[in-house]
């Protein structure tokens, strides 16, 4: 899934998202999911400009990857911005509602920590993470990459910084940003999710 370039300038482009089976080594097709207008959900106005309309508000959008074993599988991944948390609540709002008492979690670059959204969370629904993974570069000191579900899950965050300072050269093309023509750590620790 892919988001057109919302910037002037001809090199900024929003991520896209992709995804493949670790036992078939096949891509897995991405499909947009719609999200209801925040009034609608909640029954409030967000009070940003840009309206109660997704579009308006995020930058990115929210990607479909199916079902795997009962459950709906969401990547989002939020604003870098003031209103993270508020993106991220609406995204579990509106797969809450979406689902009603079905499976589904919702996992990404959420930009915020747990505990920004841990309040307004649908009910039965909580956060998930396995501590932190953002400014790898420096110290590892916020929760950014972590999940949201309905079901039981085991959030693990992959410290690779270590692999990097003993020159793991196979980890640079799994985990690792082409800058400048070299290889360098990206700025976040990638994570593993696990349920039953």
């Amino acid at each position: 899934v892919t988001v057109r370039r919302r910037a002037k300038s001809t090199r900024t482009a929003q991520l896209g998202y992709g995804a493949f089976n670790n036992q078939t080594g096949q891509e897995i097709p991405l499909l947009n999911t719609p999200v209801a207008n925040y009034s609608d959900l909640t029954g409030n106005d967000i009070g940003y400009r840009g309206g109660n309309a997704f579009t308006g508000q995020s930058k990115r959008l929210v990607a479909s990857v199916g079902v795997v074993n009962g459950t709906n599988l969401y990547i989002y991944h939020a604003n870098s911005s003031y209103k993270a948390a508020t993106m991220v609540h609406w995204v579990a709002a509106n797969q809450s509602d979406l689902h009603g008492p079905g499976n589904f979690i919702v996992f990404g670059d959420f930009n915020c920590e747990p505990g920004d959204v841990d309040r307004n969370l649908p009910p039965n629904t909580r956060s998930y993470h396995g501590g932190p993974t953002h400014n790898v570069h420096k110290t590892l000191d916020r929760t950014y990459d972590w999940a949201i579900g309905n079901v039981p899950l085991d959030v693990r965050a992959i410290d690779v910084t270590s692999w990097y300072s003993q020159g793991c050269c196979g980890c640079l093309g799994l985990f690792g940003v082409k800058r400048y023509n070299k290889w360098d750590l990206p700025d976040h620790l990638p994570i593993v999710i696990s349920w039953r």
